[in-house]
C-alpha cells in the first residue's frame, strides 16, 4: 500500500508543479512537475509482479 500511496504523492506534486509552473510562467516548476510526472509513470508502469 505504502507503494502506491508514493505514486499518488508524485502525481500530486507533479500537477501542484505544473499548475504553479503556469500560473507564474515559471519554465523551472514547469520542469520539475515534468521530472515528478515521469517518476510517477516510471513507478506505476516499471513494476510488475508475477503470477
Amino acid at each position: 500500500m505504502r507503494y502506491h500511496l508514493i505514486t499518488l504523492a508524485c502525481f500530486g506534486a507533479a500537477a501542484l508543479l505544473w499548475y504553479l509552473g503556469m500560473r507564474d510562467n515559471a519554465a523551472l516548476l514547469m520542469a520539475a512537475g515534468g521530472l515528478a510526472e515521469l517518476l510517477a509513470w516510471k513507478r506505476l508502469v516499471g513494476r510488475r509482479h508475477g503470477a
